[in-house]
């Protein structure tokens, strides 16, 4: 389909469908009757979550819809609007939700400074070797307010998704800030001490984070990010040097970095790993919840970069 005839499909089915909140009469005849086709479909839409128009691997626009099922019966959608079956594709994922208040807190969740419209993600909980206090691990440029140390509260959920003073889970205590005159390893920042209770086990996985990791060309990772949520990928590089764009067009030089492929959950597919608002999540092993990387940059698009995580630890001088 061309984009124009993508949006015009989407926009009726959204129309007629996805966000109809009608409330149909049922009388005890209706079981008798076979189903009328717009009443399949409505009950199909019932479980989506999303319509979307996306561009197909092909170079078409397709429609997709998201919803919680992996089997989605899209075939009765196909029919009622006339489509071909590649017109259509459905998707398996978590359902969207606003970045609200999380307590316990917990790996992947909005935070950012309360005196900044801005914010990121919360990386994990990590110990610090010296006086073993617990702290959150995120990015500098998520963390970072010219409020400095001593006023800098940092807020869950960030201001940006309604984060108020009372919501401060603590202050920024220390980071390692990049220098745009030299060669970057890392953009990383801690938060704390933490007092309140912590969720560890990552979000729909269950299980807490297992170890620190050295990366691999070609191991599956992935992250949970406030923007995108769950995604996946495959490391492509492991000692990678970098050209990076900040906010105000300052060239940041990265070197040692892991850069990574975004792929759908198959690890083939390519799809996004990240977005705008996934800093400072961090980047798991696949299938061993092992921690490799914080995630601190990408392209928009279908690549994203990552802090090695062995050697950052040593550098802020904390554990898991």
């Amino acid at each position: 389909m061309t984009y124009e005839k993508a949006v015009e499909i989407q926009l009726e089915i959204c129309d007629r469908f996805f966000f109809n909140r009608k409330n149909r009469e049922v009388f005890a005849g209706d079981f008798e009757d076979e189903p009328e086709p717009s009443d399949l479909v409505y009950d199909i839409f019932g479980e989506v979550f999303a319509v979307n128009v996306i561009n197909s691997l092909e170079g078409a626009y397709v429609i997709e819809l998201m919803s919680q099922n992996d089997d989605l019966y899209i075939t009765p959608i196909i029919e009622f609007f006339g489509l071909n079956k590649t017109d259509i594709v459905s998707t398996k994922s978590e359902k969207f939700e606003l970045q609200v208040r999380k307590r316990p807190l917990e790996i992947g969740c909005s935070i950012g400074p309360l005196v900044e419209n801005w914010g990121g993600t919360l990386g994990c909980f990590v110990k610090d070797i010296d006086d073993g206090n617990n702290y959150i691990l995120s990015n500098h440029h998520v963390l970072f307010s010219d409020a400095g140390n001593k006023d800098n509260f940092i807020v869950q959920p960030s201001t940006s998704n309604g984060g108020k003073k009372e919501d401060a889970i603590g202050l920024f205590v220390r980071s390692i800030r990049p220098d745009p005159s030299g060669v970057n390893n890392f953009d990383a920042a801690l938060a704390g001490p933490i007092s309140i209770e912590m969720q560890k086990n990552i979000p729909s996985v269950g299980s807490p984070i297992m170890g620190v990791k050295s990366p691999t060309i070609g191991m599956k990772v992935y992250k949970v990010g406030i923007k995108t949520g769950k995604t996946f990928g495959v490391i492509r590089s492991i000692n990678s040097g970098l050209k990076v764009e900040d906010d105000n067009g300052v060239i940041l030089d990265y070197q040692d970095q892991i850069v990574i492929s975004g792929t759908k959950e198959d690890f083939s597919t390519p799809d996004f790993f990240s977005q705008a608002g996934d800093s400072g999540s961090v980047v798991l092993e696949y299938g061993t919840n092992m921690l490799v990387g914080l995630h601190f940059c990408g392209n928009g698009t279908l690549y994203s970069c990552s802090n090695k995580i062995d050697p950052l630890f040593s550098k802020l001088r904390v554990s898991l």
